[in-house]
């Protein structure tokens, strides 16, 4: 059993298979399994995703504490949130200062999709800002409320509970990929935003050249079962658009790490070099070394809703 399997602890009777969320035909082309998990091509848009994959209720029941304290962060979660929060908050405030600016620096209402412990919201709370934040963890929400006294509630993220034109800015950082349908996700966030309203997403770039190059060794493909979407720039750009979005800005997100956990990841693509690098760091004591990297394989787009854009552009 591989560690997926052991995390899953599904039966083949919890897997669905799914048609193309962007395009809706059903013409899927194998380009490689994953345990038990094939990722797949979309024969009329290229959109590549997992299918067969977990279905809604055991997808929902994997992102539980041991998500946020996994034993394998490579292919489940992450090795410990709380312990990295300085690492994720100085990234955090980093991509929140871009929103900020493009969103004419006035404190407004922030809605954070998948906010997990709350730290970007902690942030946003700090500038003046109005927040709210759903998640699918009970352990993050949890933590949120109680820890950082946050106004979160427990969802499955497939609707979000608030009224329409409600929210300045909207975020989904690593999570779009998550989620059982994104175009609904994303149509949802249109409906919420008030007009001139930002959202700010970060996922996974199928498209990017790290990706290509490694194939299926690529890092993001190894959690099939929480991964379940890999768009490119230009295909998710186009979904934006085609929502009724206008993009303001488009790059790539990177995040600043301990020394020790970038080396750790690089492991599993050369484990000889990597390795003894690894273990350099470990006894000169210098593995905590915090420092900033970014492969380019993920992207970072904001999109604003343009003002005056009607709300049943979206139905």
């Amino acid at each position: 059993m591989t560690l997926i399997d052991a995390i899953t602890d599904r039966q083949p009777n919890d897997l669905e298979s799914v048609p193309c969320n962007l395009c809706g035909q059903d013409i899927p082309k194998t380009l490689f399994h994953i345990g038990r998990f094939r990722i797949v091509e979309c024969g009329g848009c290229q959109l590549v995703y997992t299918s067969p994959r977990l279905r809604l209720e055991s997808l929902k029941s994997i992102y539980n504490q041991s998500y946020f304290q996994s034993p394998n962060s490579l292919v489940h979660g992450y090795d410990d949130y709380q312990k990295e929060k300085p690492s994720i908050q100085k990234t955090f405030r980093q991509r929140w200062n871009r929103i900020r600016k493009l969103s004419g620096d006035r404190p407004g209402r922030l809605l954070d999709v998948g906010c997990a412990l709350g730290y970007l919201l902690d942030i946003a709370r700090c500038d003046g800002w109005e927040t709210k934040g759903l998640d699918t963890s009970q352990y993050a929400v949890q933590y949120a409320r109680e820890t950082l006294q946050l106004d979160v509630a427990h969802s499955d993220l497939t609707h979000l509970p608030f009224p329409d034109e409600h929210f300045n800015v909207i975020t989904l950082w690593d999570v779009i990929e998550h989620l059982p349908d994104p175009t609904r996700t994303i149509r949802e966030c249109f409906q919420k935003l008030k007009p001139g309203g930002l959202l700010s997403i970060i996922t996974p770039d199928q498209s990017s050249l790290c990706a290509r190059l490694l194939g299926k060794r690529w890092v993001e493909y190894q959690k099939p079962h929480e991964h379940i979407y890999f768009f490119s720039t230009s295909n998710f750009a186009e979904l934006l658009r085609r929502i009724g979005f206008h993009i303001e800005w488009k790059g790539t997100a990177g995040k600043h790490v301990p020394l020790g956990f970038a080396l750790e990841r690089l492991c599993s693509y050369q484990p000889t070099v990597f390795g003894a690098l690894h273990r350099l760091t470990k006894t000169f004591r210098i593995d905590s070394i915090n420092l900033k990297i970014n492969p380019g394989d993920k992207m970072s787009l904001i999109a604003r809703r343009p003002a005056g854009a009607p709300t049943s552009r979206v139905s």
